[in-house]
């Protein structure tokens, strides 16, 4: 099991450390889960005397949290990132075979180079499975689809035929890439489905939660870039374009051919409508709806439905709490003014 000193955490997230600088440790934990060789983080004072006297030996901290709450400290401005790449070195490798399960079905024409196929998973006719991946259970590669290296599919994910993925692509249960998109025109006798004729290309690094859906293209290809983070249950429509290392949070819905800048995110439940498109960089606030051809400026946080700048939008929500009080009063001295029959 890896293990890592106060001082060589210290080193690699470059924070200031405070202490026994050979305090070791192995795992990570969080408050009231401490003990000899586990690394905690405080995000800041306000939450440090939950961890004080927890028997931590290394602390990652904020920096106005107490250097002494442990035997080492490492005090940085972001304490979460810290400790997240810290887990992440001192997480232990996963056993790793390369193999076919004898109940998995590989088309003859395949290719899997060193890659782990497991129980009941269906690779189809001229797919690649890059060396050191794992299909999970039920996992099904479709005709002509590209896995690269390093990826892992989680049980029951479906790849459609042609998606590709590039390396350390980690897809979590039931997500579905590369489905015929919602392309329907209405014609004088019903619906009339629209040619679906793209696909769905998938950068180096993505993470693509359970129960996620990315349609395949309509006439162009959809596409989440390098790094990019998808969340359990969101929707991404036909042709959308996600940028390197944008986050979409959970039950966010973006339509087709909207389009979504690098580093931007998306909160929860936001719905971005067709050809809709949101700045590198911007954040678009939880339920926010961008409307059918919107525009989120790059940078900026928005909020609300139709959306606007954060700062506006909250002082429109301000005013709205008050129309109820400002009606009652208008109707108060409307009851002062004179009638017609007054005058």
């Amino acid at each position: 099991m890896p293990t890592l000193t106060a001082h060589q955490i210290a080193a690699s997230t470059g924070g200031r450390l405070h202490g026994d600088a050979g305090r070791a440790v192995s795992r990570v934990a969080g408050a009231q889960s401490g003990g000899d060789g586990v690394l905690g983080y405080v995000a800041s004072a306000a939450e440090q005397e939950a961890f004080r006297g927890g028997g931590f030996s290394v602390l990652i901290v904020g920096p106005d949290v107490d250097p002494t709450l442990a035997a080492a400290v490492v005090q940085l401005e972001d304490p979460r990132l810290g400790f997240a790449q810290i887990a992440a070195q001192l997480r232990p490798p996963e056993p790793f075979a390369a193999g076919v399960h004898a109940s998995a079905v590989v088309e003859p024409s395949a290719l899997v180079d060193g890659a782990s196929i497991g129980p009941r998973a269906v690779v189809g006719a001229g797919a690649r499975v890059g060396r050191g991946t794992r299909l999970g259970p039920g996992v099904v590669v479709g005709a002509d689809a590209v896995v690269g290296r390093g990826c892992r599919l989680d049980a029951g994910v479906v790849l459609y035929a042609g998606v590709v993925l590039g390396d350390r692509v980690r897809i979590q249960s039931g997500a579905v890439l590369g489905a015929p998109g919602f392309g329907h025109v209405r014609g004088v006798d019903g619906w009339v489905d629209f040619p679906q004729l793209g696909g769905v290309e998938v950068g180096d690094d993505v993470w693509i939660g359970a129960n996620a859906c990315i349609a395949g293209g309509a006439l162009t290809t959809t596409r989440v870039g390098r790094g990019a983070r998808i969340d359990n249950l969101v929707q991404i429509g036909h042709g959308v374009v996600v940028g390197e290392r944008a986050c979409v949070a959970a039950l966010a819905g973006v339509s087709g051919s909207a389009s979504i800048g690098a580093d931007a995110q998306l909160g929860g439940q936001v719905g971005v409508g067709p050809g809709a498109h949101v700045g590198a960089g911007a954040v678009v606030g939880g339920q926010t709806g961008v409307l059918s051809g919107g525009r989120v400026p790059a940078g900026e946080v928005w909020l609300g439905t139709p959306p606007g700048p954060r700062a506006e939008t909250l002082r429109s929500w301000a005013v709205q709490r008050t129309l109820p009080e400002l009606r009652r009063r208008v109707r108060a001295l409307e009851r002062l003014l004179p009638t017609p029959d007054d005058e």
